[in-house]
């Protein structure tokens, strides 16, 4: 099955995106991307060298990814992975 997008509607929302581009949260969110990206290619890293993608790494992708995660939670699982204490700075 294929998804198909009429040229109007692809006009319109490139649009969109383009005005949404223009916005205070665009904006935050490409500062934020700055803070995020190094941190979030170590966690990856780390787990891909493992060679094992065990529940508690997986956890730990999860955990440590995802929407609201919690200072105690990221840091324990920091440890698991071995990273380097700078990565606690993602919360600074």
């Amino acid at each position: 099955m294929s998804l198909t997008i009429s040229n109007k509607k692809l006009i319109e929302l490139k649009k969109e995106y383009n005005m949404f581009k223009l916005t205070k949260e665009y904006n935050g969110r490409k500062e934020q991307i700055k803070y995020f990206c190094p941190i979030a290619e170590e966690i990856v890293n780390a787990v891909i060298k493992k060679n094992v993608l065990s529940n508690i790494y997986l956890t730990a992708l999860i955990q440590m990814l995802g929407y609201g995660r919690k200072y105690n939670t990221f840091i324990k699982y920091m440890k698991i992975l071995k990273l380097s204490p700078k990565s606690e700075n993602v919360y600074s």
